[in-house]
C-alpha cells in the first residue's frame, strides 16, 4: 500500500530532467508526470492538452486550474491575467485536492505542461 499523497510533495520539482510525450504537440515535465502517476489524473492532462490544441490558443503561456468542490470539478484555461480561454465542468472526480494549478508554455514546438515550481 502506498503512502497518502500530499500536495506539498510537488514542491520538490523545480525543473525537469526529461519530458514525457502525451501527444504529438504536448509534453509533461517530471512534476506533472509525477502528479498524473501518483494521483491518477492523466485525464486532467488530457483535458488541458485537448483544449490547447483544439482551441488553437495563441498565447505562449496558459494557466490551467482544476477546482474541486463536493466531487465536482471545473477546469479553466486562462491567460494568467483573468481572461478565460475555455472552461469545462467535470461532473464527477475523485481528485484529492481542492485545487491544482498547471502552467502550459509554448516552447516553439510543443506545449509543455509544468508545475508552477518548475516554471
Amino acid at each position: 500500500m502506498s503512502k497518502p499523497f500530499k500536495l506539498s510533495e510537488l514542491d520538490q520539482f523545480i525543473g525537469t530532467q526529461r519530458y514525457y510525450r502525451m501527444s504529438s504537440r504536448v509534453v509533461l515535465t517530471d512534476g506533472t508526470h509525477y502528479l498524473a502517476e501518483r494521483v491518477g489524473c492523466y485525464w486532467l492532462m488530457d483535458v488541458i492538452a485537448s483544449y490547447l490544441i483544439e482551441a488553437r490558443i495563441q498565447d505562449w503561456f496558459v494557466l490551467a486550474t482544476l477546482d474541486v468542490q463536493q466531487s465536482e470539478g471545473l477546469v479553466r484555461l486562462e491567460d494568467g491575467n483573468g481572461h478565460c480561454h475555455v472552461s469545462q465542468a467535470i461532473p464527477h472526480t475523485d481528485f484529492p485536492f481542492a485545487q491544482v494549478r498547471i502552467y502550459a508554455v509554448w516552447d516553439g514546438e510543443d506545449w509543455v505542461l509544468m508545475l508552477p515550481s518548475e516554471y
